[in-house]
């Protein structure tokens, strides 16, 4: 949401976590809430906390909230909060659950220059919000510039939307997802309960496959692999072999 002003599918936040989880950082997530949550000079609450913008939010901090756990999060907080005591009513504490350890047996492998050949507000259009009412939240910037002309979409990343799209799809067979933006991440240990990999272009295909065969001697046609020839339409995709 920070860069467009519009808010994006909280799987950004697993994918985000899983990412970090690769270079073996210590992950500490924050839940920011002045922007659906403003405070006044009194340190009071402005918006409401009931209706359906408000379930939109809550539903949107519990799905991050979730997608962090469920990616190995250290730990996760809540910024600019001004009632402490709303919190049980911006996340359904009853869903939480200790984070879940690191053991990722997929990989989503896409270039750091992906995401740098072009500006983000070039690469951005207009796409579903995630959730039923995400679109009666508040936004700023282009995003809200975006809603006068298309107010029941969300203006997004493309490269960001079509990313969380298949991390999502991959999930739904695998806990946990390894995000990578360069081969040397590719390492045995990560490697060794890995056995489908989506990449972005045919490099990282064969980067891909010669970490399988010479790093860890598998056999490569063992692995499910998938290329994406064009990072901004992730639905064009096939599979192949090493």
């Amino acid at each position: 949401m920070g860069l467009l002003g519009a808010p994006s599918s909280p799987s950004v936040v697993g994918l985000l976590v899983s990412t970090a989880r690769v270079y073996n950082k210590e992950v500490h997530y924050e839940m920011a809430t002045e922007r659906l949550f403003p405070c006044n000079d009194k340190g009071a609450v402005t918006a409401t906390t009931k209706g359906p913008e408000a379930h939109a939010a809550r539903e949107l901090y519990t799905a991050g909230v979730m997608r962090a756990l469920e990616s190995g999060v250290d730990a996760i907080g809540v910024t600019n909060l001004c009632e402490p005591l709303l919190l049980a009513d911006l996340v359904d504490l009853s869903a939480a659950k200790t984070a879940t350890t690191w053991s990722p047996t997929a990989v989503l492998f896409v270039a750091h220059s992906d995401f740098l050949h072009a500006d983000v507000h070039a690469r951005a259009s207009s796409q579903p919000c995630w959730g039923a009412d995400t679109h009666l939240l508040p936004r700023f910037g282009a995003g809200a510039a975006m809603r006068v002309k298309d107010p029941t979409n969300c203006w997004q990343d493309d490269i960001q939307y079509g990313l969380t799209e298949v991390w999502d799809a991959l999930r739904a067979n695998h806990s946990q997802v390894a995000v990578v933006g360069d081969a040397s991440a590719l390492t045995p240990a990560l490697l060794k309960n890995i056995r489908v990999a989506h990449v972005a272009t045919l490099s990282a295909a064969r980067a891909i496959c010669r970490r399988f065969s010479n790093i860890l001697q598998v056999d490569p046609h063992l692995v499910e692999l998938w290329i994406y020839p064009d990072v901004f339409n992730f639905r064009r995709h096939h599979r192949q072999q090493c």
